[in-house]
């Protein structure tokens, strides 16, 4: 695996019925090999929490970043940007869906 180019943050807080579908988009249409996906969960519920785990322990190439107190959407995004160590980041909110190429064609603009 090479280093990857970009972190996606997809920051979380409940609402497991629209982050399922984004995190398969983005599972699906982005290669995480080359690069980073951060789910960054704002103290969800235990049955979101439970499920986020779950995601990410089948998922190479992604991580879970959890706070224990709700620190609100801003603060959340700054703490798991904060953790990015890749030339690009983007933060992706958790009811988009992404589709083939977006994160390549996002960095070919950049």
């Amino acid at each position: 695996m090479t280093e990857p180019t970009a972190t996606v943050i997809v920051p979380v807080y409940n609402s497991l019925h629209v982050v399922r579908p984004c995190l398969e988009s983005v599972a699906r249409w982005t290669d995480l090999d080359h690069h980073r996906l951060i789910i960054a969960d704002d103290a969800s519920d235990a049955h979101t929490a439970q499920q986020l785990e779950a995601w990410v322990a089948g998922q190479p190439g992604s991580e879970l970043l959890t706070s224990a107190i709700n620190l609100g959407f801003v603060r959340n995004c700054n703490r798991a940007m904060a953790v990015a160590d890749t030339k690009y980041v983007v933060l992706l909110n958790s009811d988009t869906c992404v589709t083939p190429r977006w994160l390549d064609k996002m960095i070919a603009c950049m």
